[in-house]
């Protein structure tokens, strides 16, 4: 429940400012093989009754990890009998840093970690920033995705709601600590700080989550490379052209209580994922598998296992 609000403030509706892109970037397609991508960390679950169908790579959110995903992961590979790979992308969790963070680059992340599974075709699901990198890979290699899943983020609009989330960073990234503070008053110290510029409480101790020792000991950093992340914020906010589609098999799930996804926007979607289907579910806001996590796997393995 702690995360769980803790994500909900993170992604709360910003009303006194609003982010605002009025041309999307478009990367041509040989950009995008060109681009150098990096070795995600990632975790493999085994079906214990394997269905022989292709694996679902997970993608998570703008600064969470793998780890966010492991119950639903778990129960994903016991419902639908396939292999689940679960990744921190780049710039988070145990992945490398770079200082390249763009929908491109986390597209062709995911294209490396499919040669090294030696998976011929992927199933993806990715929540926020990770639905982007999947949908950026399904329209760069849609022979490639056999099934897609998008949660609670779209392709054609901008929610203000990451406005707030830039000037948190903003304010982590400045923060200085004596290293030779034990770790736990280090994060009583952060905490103080931090409040200022967080004022939930609750919030800060989700951020500083993030906030460890370094492994030679001298200095304290955060886990996720903020440096990357905020030079290229506007990467992670907007999803950029590519004047490509894909024709899959598409499903957008969406929180009803969310500001990501509206009806309204259905047809813009569906212009570029011309398959795409919609759910919304009730009493679910930007974190649908966490807020409603049975609701999420039933609606998400009756589509992966459709005939």
């Amino acid at each position: 429940m702690f995360k769980e609000k803790c994500f909900k403030i993170l992604f709360r509706t910003i009303r006194n400012r609003v982010v605002v892109f009025e041309k999307p970037q478009r990367f041509a397609s040989n950009y995008v093989e060109s681009v150098q991508p990096v070795q995600m960390a990632h975790t493999v679950l085994e079906p214990p009754s394997p269905s022989g169908a292709s694996p679902v790579v997970i993608m998570h959110g703008l600064m969470g990890s793998r780890v966010n995903w492991n119950s639903v992961s778990r129960s994903l590979c016991a419902s639908t009998g396939r292999k689940i790979v679960t990744v921190d992308a780049r710039n988070h969790g145990d992945s490398p840093h770079s200082p390249d963070h763009s929908y491109p680059h986390m597209a062709r992340d995911i294209r490396q970690l499919a040669e090294r599974l030696g998976a011929g075709r992927l199933s993806l699901i990715g929540h926020s920033m990770g639905g982007r990198a999947a949908m950026y890979f399904a329209l760069s290699w849609p022979e490639l995705v056999e099934r897609l899943v998008v949660v609670d983020i779209c392709p054609v609009r901008v929610s203000p709601s990451l406005a707030q989330t830039q000037r948190y960073l903003a304010a982590m990234q400045s923060l200085q600590l004596d290293p030779g503070l034990p770790v736990s008053q280090a994060r009583r110290l952060a905490d103080q700080r931090l409040s200022g510029a967080v004022p939930d409480a609750g919030l800060r101790q989700f951020l500083l989550m993030n906030l460890v020792r370094a492994s030679d000991g001298s200095s304290y950093k955060w886990r996720v490379n903020l440096e990357s992340i905020l030079r290229n914020f506007d990467h992670v906010t907007n999803f950029p052209q590519t004047g490509s589609s894909y024709d899959g098999p598409t499903l957008f799930v969406a929180g009803q209580l969310s500001d990501y996804v509206r009806p309204e926007d259905e047809p813009a979607v569906q212009s570029i994922f011309t398959s795409a289907q919609f759910e919304y579910v009730a009493g679910a806001s930007h974190l649908v598998h966490i807020d409603k996590p049975r609701e999420f796997v039933a609606i998400v393995t009756r589509f992966l296992t459709a005939a």
